[in-house]
């Protein structure tokens, strides 16, 4: 939804050259985008995120786990996929929620300021995870 909320309303600004770009991503190619339909892939990285001591552990691990999602009894799936028709205005609340969203981080960035605890964006919950944790009041 974020890439179709970009590539529809921020276009310009996505194929701007003057705007550095990481290595390996490309710039938007046509000069106007209309999404119809938006794919969801879920791919259960959960299922192999563990530690392990050596590489031949790894691989032992995933060895066992194709043998367990080719097995005929198997109802897990390792990978998922949905399409979803976005004509329809099921994509309203979501696009909504990006704009919001992005403005939000804007002004923080824009104000060089750290958001507080009140800000609705804000999950303590994720703050483990989180790459600025050692330099934020929020934890």
């Amino acid at each position: 939804m974020v890439y179709k909320y970009i590539l529809e309303n921020h276009l310009q600004e996505a194929k701007d050259p003057s705007v550095k770009i990481r290595k390996g991503t490309v710039k938007p190619k046509f000069d106007s985008y209309d999404i119809k339909t938006v794919q969801f892939i879920y791919v259960a990285h959960d299922v192999t995120a563990t530690d392990v001591d050596s590489f031949a552990e790894i691989l032992e691990r995933i060895k066992q786990l194709k043998r367990t999602l080719n097995s005929k009894s198997n109802s897990f799936f390792f990978m998922t996929t949905m399409v979803v028709d976005v004509t329809n205005g099921v994509a309203k609340p979501y696009i909504d929620y990006v704009r919001t969203k992005l403005k939000a981080i804007n002004q923080y960035l824009d104000t060089d300021k750290l958001p507080d605890a009140s800000d609705p964006y804000i999950d303590k919950n994720k703050c483990y995870f989180c790459m600025y944790n050692r330099m934020c009041d929020l934890r």
